[in-house]
């Protein structure tokens, strides 16, 4: 359980309403929190209140500079995850993604509504890759070669008509490109909806 209360926030935060916490947990207490705006650059994709960006179990050589963490999220949290994932994959030792849509889908053409293909399907996988690798080579991500040897779930439902299948098994591809084969696991083949399935199983 975390140490902060609802009128706990961190000084970087202006309102609790308008920010959501974050919290890393080392296998023992609370290391600490960010605070993340609901809206704004990669964040616009929807409230982060689904995303948690939890410690790693195990032991680690904890630092200021190098905290260990497992991302997860679900819907706009999974896009969110990804877009974590990607930015600090030095630091991300592991992922869980439900109904996400690609890396860096919301900037490329027809992302957004009305074409609709972070959540409809459609994107550019190819484009994807090389967004991911133009952001690298403009300094403003960690190298994606840290992602090679990152264990991600990627989960979506047959029946979710939200983000469409269609979307994650883009991202899938676009992963690929960077993820051993031996680490990417996906979990498409449920009857789930728009959900974070618990089991995995029928529904």
């Amino acid at each position: 359980s975390s140490n902060f209360g609802q009128s706990d926030h961190p000084p970087s935060c202006p309102a609790p309403d308008i920010c959501c916490f974050c919290v890393f947990l080392s296998p023992s207490s609370v290391r600490g929190a960010m605070a993340l705006p609901r809206s704004g650059g990669a964040m616009s994709l929807g409230c982060c209140s689904i995303a948690v960006l939890i410690g790693s179990v195990g032991s680690w050589n904890v630092t200021e500079r190098h905290i260990p963490i497992t991302v997860s999220g679900q819907s706009a949290g999974g896009s969110m995850a990804i877009q974590h994932l990607v930015a600090f994959s030095r630091s991300v030792v592991g992922a869980a993604l439900a109904a996400g849509s690609p890396y860096g889908c919301g900037a490329l053409p027809g992302g957004h509504v009305p074409v609709g293909n972070c959540y409809y399907g459609g994107t550019d996988v190819d484009a994807a890759i090389q967004y991911l690798w133009s952001r690298f080579e403009e300094g403003l991500i960690d190298n994606p070669v840290h992602l090679k040897s990152t264990p991600v779930v990627l989960f979506n439902g047959k029946r979710d008509w939200e983000v469409y299948p269609k979307v994650m098994r883009e991202t899938w591809r676009q992963l690929s490109a960077f993820v051993d084969a031996s680490k990417l696991e996906r979990v498409f083949h449920t009857r789930a909806s728009h959900v974070w399935s618990l089991d995995h199983g029928p529904c």
